[in-house]
């Protein structure tokens, strides 16, 4: 006899008392270690991380008491800006506050809501990430293409999503199935306040006149990435359900990483007219406003879109113009150190296209620290390729590696067109009859030449 199954334990999509988590199964010592060891991973430098970790058993004791008396109240929030890639402001919470944060994740967030998400989803969920995203982006692009059934792509972008996300009605998505009060009081603090007060948006630009008690949640907390979801998931199930069945499009011809989102449709009034839909649906239902950036995107064999970061195509995957800047500040590193801790995870991103050997040839070629770096770290840290590259010259690539070229307008438009007349030509083949087989012609017989005869005189 075989091993007996044992069925996959899975929580219904419903939003029924009984699939709602309690607070005794959350809030516990077991819970609460766990979270502060998923918490501190990789921080034990850190000065306030060491200083909790070491009083461990403290700190997890006070966490369960303020949690069951109801006395838990975060601490103020940190205020700095980042600029790469772009102007961003961050609000983060102490470390004490992002274990409880890092409690939700792991005993609510995770367990009940992520399998409500949509499956046409990829920001920060285990198992999908922005890799998983490309890969379904381009299979759909390249089925187009094999079908010859070129259409539109709209790909839209909400214009300053966290910041603009309502807090009110994204509190009102959580009760929907979050059902315990004292549970539905430890997320609202991670919605609504601070120790010191509601977060103040309006120092963020763009959002001066926006009601700051109403609007944002933070960047820096690892709970906004799951709030974040819940909330746009409304826009998903609209797109999914509504939006592409009325455009004769089908569920997986939609794809959303976090706020940018982008789906398939044939024809360019069906582009325009969803575009227009969601864009309606987006600030009724959720007062967000898509960005300006949004566009509508022609299918061609080689056409080559933004997403994720990279700049994807039908044929191949290349790095965009932002991760190829990155690479500057590599040229400030003076330690093999510091190189070995930044270097490789460039790599492990632009490991993923067709180009990378053309952009980190022309950084490790210039870049003494790189030899110090490979002799010390690179052995244990980096893939055989890239080891590999030690004894080139660092101008020629791999055999297997493929340098391809940017996709060209004016080749792209002529395979276009020549993919226009072969479609075209068999279409006539099958409209027209086929003519009747005839009888292969005999070749005539050539008459043998007879010399001519010299009249003798």
């Amino acid at each position: 006899m075989g091993r007996k199954r044992h069925k996959r334990k899975t929580h219904s999509l419903d939003h029924s008392p009984e699939n709602s988590p309690h607070f005794e199964e959350v809030v516990n010592i077991h819970s609460i270690h766990h979270a502060l060891t998923l918490a501190s991973k990789g921080k034990y430098k850190r000065p306030d991380v060491m200083i909790v970790v070491k009083h461990d058993t403290h700190y997890i004791m006070k966490f369960l008491k303020e949690l069951y008396d109801g006395t838990y109240r975060p601490m103020p929030y940190e205020h700095f800006t980042i600029t790469k890639p772009k102007n961003r402001a961050v609000i983060a919470a102490p470390f004490p506050d992002r274990v409880i944060h890092q409690l939700i994740v792991e005993y609510i967030f995770k367990p009940y809501f992520v399998p409500l998400l949509s499956p046409h989803t990829f920001a920060c969920l285990k198992g999908r990430g922005v890799h998983n995203a490309i890969k379904h982006f381009q299979k759909r692009v390249r089925s187009l293409v094999k079908d010859r059934d070129f259409g539109y792509i709209v790909k839209m972008d909400i214009s300053k999503f966290f910041y603009s996300i309502d807090r009110d009605l994204l509190l009102k998505l959580v009760k929907e199935t979050l059902k315990d009060e004292r549970l539905i009081q430890i997320v609202d603090f991670t919605i609504h306040t601070d120790a010191s007060g509601e977060y103040d948006m309006s120092k963020i630009p763009g959002m001066e006149h926006e009601d700051s008690s109403k609007k944002g949640i933070p960047i820096g907390n690892v709970t906004s990435q799951y709030l974040a979801n819940i909330y746009m998931n409304v826009l998903d199930t609209y797109i999914t359900n509504t939006v592409l069945p009325n455009a004769g499009m089908k569920s997986y011809d939609y794809v959303r990483y976090m706020d940018d989102f982008l789906i398939f449709v044939r024809t360019k009034e069906e582009a325009r007219d969803a575009l227009q839909k969601i864009q309606d649906f987006a600030w009724q239902s959720l007062e967000l406003r898509l960005n300006t950036k949004s566009q509508i995107i022609k299918v061609y064999p080689d056409t080559a879109v933004l997403f994720c970061g990279y700049l994807i195509s039908s044929k191949a995957t290349y790095i965009s113009g932002r991760n190829q800047r990155s690479l500057r500040p590599f040229f400030k590193i003076k330690s093999a150190e510091e190189f070995s801790e930044r270097f490789p995870s460039w790599i492990g991103h632009a490991g993923h296209c067709c180009n990378w050997w053309e952009y980190s040839a022309k950084f490790l070629k210039r870049n003494p620290v790189f030899m110090e770096w490979m002799g010390e770290y690179g052995e244990q840290r980096t893939p055989a390729l890239i080891r590999s590259m030690e004894s080139s010259d660092f101008t020629v690539p791999p055999k297997n590696i493929k340098r391809r070229s940017k996709p060209n307008h004016k080749e792209r438009r002529r395979e276009a067109r020549r993919l226009a007349r072969q479609l075209a030509r068999e279409e006539a083949e099958k409209k027209s009859p086929k003519p009747k087989p005839t009888a292969p012609k005999k070749p005539r017989k050539k008459k043998a030449k007879t010399p001519k005869q010299l009249s003798l005189l």
